[in-house]
């Protein structure tokens, strides 16, 4: 039988929070000191982008003036530690007709400080597949990395991979409304003190999990609410 249909005296009661209600907005509060990463002056890699001919006329650039030179740092994790690598990109003056020439940084380099791929990855995977509060994963990044990352970080980074997830979950929704065999289910679960449910379609190698407060047909997670465990492949 479904926990649903339990007689009334043998349901176990559920345990409640001690915590209060402060009236205080979610999040960081007014006059709160934020954590921000800075540059440092010995990072541990420089990696040079100089420009190797005028744009304007073509002349090489070899033997231009001292160049103007701007700095961004990518803070990422290599080889199991935090490794802090300095991207200078040079803009040159050209000795035969003046015109100055910058040259670019690398695409994923956007900032004068970042964080890079293999630090965005892992606070991702502890907490949205390991299921870590934001601030425990902002805890838990810094003891195996000494990486010092916000929790603001941690949310807004789920919230960018959420949204590259979305191709993925249409082709793996497709693939599976493709397929002979389709095994479904649902589970309940409760959400800010309410009854929801999450429901389950898979085949031998692809499984999708969409979130949806009905139970029934139509409670697909489509209309009403996104999901919030996107599909996944794998057994």
């Amino acid at each position: 039988m479904p926990p649903s249909l339990d007689l009334p005296w043998q349901k176990i009661e559920r345990t409640r929070s001690l915590r209060q209600k402060t009236g205080k907005n979610v999040g960081g509060q007014f006059g709160h000191r934020g954590a921000t990463i800075r540059q440092i002056t010995q990072p541990d890699e420089i990696i040079i982008h100089a420009p190797e001919a005028c744009a304007q006329c073509g002349a090489p650039l070899a033997h231009s003036p001292p160049p103007v030179t701007i700095r961004r740092q990518v803070f990422d994790i290599l080889e199991g530690r935090l490794k802090v690598t300095e991207h200078r990109a040079e803009t040159h003056r050209c000795p035969a007709c003046r015109a100055t020439t910058k040259a670019k940084f690398p695409a994923s380099v956007r900032a004068p400080v970042q964080y890079g791929q293999g630090v965005l990855s892992r606070s991702v995977y502890l907490h949205l597949y390991q299921l870590l509060p934001v601030a425990r994963t902002s805890e838990t990044m810094r003891d195996l990395f000494k990486c010092s990352i916000s929790p603001a970080t941690v949310q807004r980074a789920s919230r960018i991979s959420s949204g590259k997830l979305v191709t993925a979950e249409h082709r793996i929704k497709a693939a599976i409304r493709n397929s002979a065999v389709i095994g479904a289910d649902e589970t309940g679960l409760r959400v800010a003190g309410s009854g929801a449910y999450i429901h389950v379609a898979r085949t031998e190698e692809l499984t999708h999990y969409g979130f949806d407060d009905r139970r029934g047909h139509g409670g697909d997670g489509r209309n009403r609410h996104p999901p919030t465990v996107h599909g996944h492949i794998g057994a």
